[in-house]
């Protein structure tokens, strides 16, 4: 058992490994250094097992990730170990930060790359933002007073799992190597109150049973598809869409939609493509999502007369710039831009489904129903102006 953190694994030193972000600032290369040289403790599977249990206990995924920040303290991490662990925490900011406050204990970061970057993305683009964000985040962490407070951050009596109050569902663990303001504030939040449990949250299963009179269950698969970032809407559709197929509530789909789905075997629950899909974001799920985002395209650009008439940019444009700006957001829409309402409405006309949005504002959004078959069934998503999740509905 360590004494710095009670939990089992070997206190073997390891010898330090260079940093593999090119040639960055020497100050940067220090700080990495000088934190991984105070971690007294080295990782192993046990650890990951527990922080497995203990992540388990929590539902909302910065709770999880501040358990996850809290238990990986004072530990060094392997790249295979630390892409673990953000397989715990569901939403991509959370991954990052996780990401970005642990790679100063990673022992084997010349294989960051490889075992980290493309496993998150195959976009050579995305991941060379990715590295930017983070020696950003490190040169922002190399001056001495950070080099200080994270050294005091490493907290050499944290007790063994047997008598862990932070096994409970109420306790509250300091997050201490990411300063963001989200994590800030839901830090300042816990301690001043009861503890994470308490937090309010938007909810959009109450929301969902208050508007609709609907129960459902958040599913949230995160926002990258098999190609592109910002696929939160698009992978939502396509899991709810499954969902109505496995059903026998999906009427005449996209072919190429159905050419995905020929594949897959009848047996496949939605639970099994979700974590398939949290595996591995070239997934069925991904493919579909891809495949979503290509279709609605090809609709918003050929049926421009119909959808344009809804498109309202934020500034003020004559009918010329109009039509400019719009076919400009549906060149973006083939890459990463992230859909809206329009682009759902889209969707709901293709793919013969009726969508109704739940807006986590409390705002009542009308139903999408263009082809009128609202009577066999709704597909639910939620929405906070950021991100999109699906709301499965329950017997």
């Amino acid at each position: 058992m360590h004494p710095c953190c009670g939990l089992s694994g070997p206190v073997d030193a390891e010898p330090l490994v260079e940093i593999s972000l090119g040639c960055g600032d020497n100050a940067r290369e220090v700080y990495v250094s000088k934190i991984f040289g105070i971690l007294e403790c080295t990782a192993c599977e046990v650890d990951l097992d527990y922080i497995h249990h203990e992540v388990s206990h929590f539902l909302l995924s910065k709770e999880k990730l501040e358990v996850v920040l809290c238990l990986t303290e004072g530990f060094r991490l392997t790249c295979s170990q630390l892409m673990d662990l953000t397989t715990l925490v569901f939403l991509d900011s959370h991954k990052e930060a996780l990401i970005f406050a642990r790679y100063a204990h990673l022992s084997d970061r010349v294989m960051f790359q490889h075992e980290v970057l493309e496993h998150l993305t195959r976009s050579e683009t995305v991941r060379n933002k990715l590295i930017h964000r983070l020696e950003k985040y490190l040169d922002e962490r190399s001056s001495v007073n950070a080099v200080d407070r994270d050294r005091a951050a490493v907290k050499p009596n944290v007790p063994h799992a047997a008598h862990d109050p932070r096994r409970h569902m109420n306790w509250v663990g300091p997050v201490t190597d990411v300063q963001t303001r989200e994590l800030e504030e839901m830090t300042w939040t816990g301690f001043l109150t009861a503890g994470p449990c308490n937090i309010v949250e938007p909810s959009y299963v109450q929301l969902a049973q208050k508007h609709h009179g609907v129960r459902v269950e958040v599913v949230d698969l995160g926002q990258y598809s098999a190609e592109h970032s910002n696929s939160c809407m698009f992978l939502s559709c396509a899991v709810g869409i499954v969902d109505r197929r496995i059903k026998g509530l999906a009427g005449a789909l996209p072919a190429v939609l159905d050419s995905i789905l020929a594949f897959e075997p009848q047996a496949r629950s939605v639970e099994a493509l979700v974590e398939e899909h949290q595996a591995d974001r070239c997934s069925t799920l991904g493919s579909m999502a891809d495949a979503l985002r290509f279709i609605s395209c090809e609709t918003l650009e050929s049926a421009k007369d119909e959808f344009q008439p809804y498109f309202h940019p934020l500034r003020e444009l004559d009918t010329t710039s109009i039509t400019g700006a719009y076919d400009e957001w549906v060149s973006s829409l083939r890459g990463d831009e992230e859909g809206d309402e329009l682009v759902l409405l889209a969707l709901a006309k293709l793919c013969g489904v009726a969508i109704q949005p739940v807006q986590n504002s409390g705002y009542r959004v009308p139903l999408m129903d263009p082809m009128d078959v609202a009577k066999e069934g709704v597909l639910y998503l939620g929405n906070d102006d950021r991100h999109w999740v699906w709301l499965c509905p329950l017997a």
